[in-house]
């Protein structure tokens, strides 16, 4: 016994650890090259952050939904890929920013995803203000913010 967990220890590092090797040598000069191409970089270039950013999120549209238990609960889809900010309201109707495509989708319980917005420069995180009934997102590049008023 003694001898098996000690190979199923040495293989679940070995597994673990060329997992992480290719992921930090692919993974962080990806991360750097969107930095430095983003609006404001250092090597602004808005198509090559556009070609990096759909290398990196690999066109995906998918917002996935957890219980507390950790499992898997629903899976929907948002109108633009490059998912980052998410806000989930008390309804269940859904908001998620793309980064990637600068647009925010609304996905009501039951319903298709519909685009809210669109053109927001950097739509990374955002929250939502329960006083104006908005959403706020940082427009990072441009040092300023966007409002969305809700429906």
């Amino acid at each position: 016994m003694q001898p098996l967990l000690a190979q199923a220890c040495w293989d679940t590092l070995y597994m673990v650890g060329w997992s992480t090797l290719i992921a930090v040598v692919g993974g962080l000069p990806l991360g750097i090259l969107l930095v430095l191409t983003d609006r404001g970089g250092l090597l602004q270039n808005v198509v090559a952050n556009k070609v990096i950013g759909q290398v990196v999120n690999i066109g995906n549209t998918e917002v996935v939904t957890f219980s507390r238990a950790v499992q898997l609960v629903k899976t929907e889809n948002a109108v633009q890929a490059g998912n980052d900010g998410l806000v989930i309201m008390k309804d269940g109707t859904k908001y998620v920013s793309s980064v990637l495509n600068g647009g925010v989708s609304r996905i009501r319980p039951g319903k298709s995803a519909e685009l809210i917005a669109k053109n927001i420069p950097s739509a990374a995180s955002m929250c939502y203000d329960a006083g104006a009934n908005q959403l706020v997102i940082p427009m990072n590049a441009n040092n300023g913010l966007a409002f969305i008023r809700i429906e």
